[in-house]
């Protein structure tokens, strides 16, 4: 989908929509990208709001899967079954959940990234949740968090299933990732990488990482 008339102010509206092949939308307005229903496809999917916020349900492709948008991106779950990449980027919003899941709301056979580096509103997980952010990656994979404020919270980490390499830098604010199974059972990792600045966390605040080990 183009959407490139004028002015160009409209959004986009999906309903339920399945695709044997890719599925991509681009909205050059100002507009969000929203869904009501699910979305599928049988190869990769791309969301693109180059104006404006995305506002998602269930997707789930096989080949890839990738979102980006100038406001929030939110959703029920991404899934991307077999290969590729899971990516979603904000310039300007956060990345949540659209519900409080007790099963994962990101799930990916390979590696999962996740980018919100507004100084402000760049928020990964929605702390509102007694689940902030679940994902899944491979077994393998680099899970990579990059937050200009706060992923999750003291006592609400963002959880991350991987035996692979995480990643997690809060520019100004506080990290809270936990790397475990979605029946909080510690996993244990390979490499991790954290970052978060002093003025960020505040005079007595902290960032937590908790896993089984380093292997």
């Amino acid at each position: 989908y183009y959407w490139s008339s004028n002015p160009r102010t409209s959004a986009v509206n999906i309903g339920s929509a399945s695709a044997g092949y890719d599925f991509n939308i681009n909205d050059y307005g100002t507009g969000d990208i929203t869904a009501s229903g699910n979305v599928t496809s049988g190869y990769s999917s791309s969301f693109n709001a180059r104006h404006g916020a995305l506002a998602l349900q269930n997707v789930s492709s096989n080949y890839g899967l990738t979102g980006n948008a100038i406001g929030d991106i939110s959703f029920q779950t991404m899934t991307n079954a077999t290969s590729g990449t899971l990516s979603l980027t904000t310039t300007q919003g956060r990345i949540r959940p659209l519900g409080d899941n007790t099963t994962a709301d990101i799930s990916n056979a390979g590696n999962v990234t996740l980018t919100a580096n507004h100084a402000s509103n760049g928020d990964i997980g929605d702390t509102a949740f007694a689940h902030p952010l679940d994902i899944v990656a491979g077994p393998a994979s680099t899970v990579t968090l990059s937050a200009g404020k706060n992923i999750g919270a003291a006592t609400k980490p963002v959880t991350i299933d991987t035996s692979g390499v995480i990643s997690a830098t809060s520019a100004g604010g506080q990290f809270h990732v936990a790397a475990q199974d979605m029946a909080a059972i510690p996993k244990a990792v390979t490499s991790i990488k954290l970052s978060a600045s002093a003025a960020g966390m505040g005079i007595g605040g902290t960032s937590t990482f908790a896993s089984q080990d380093m292997s």
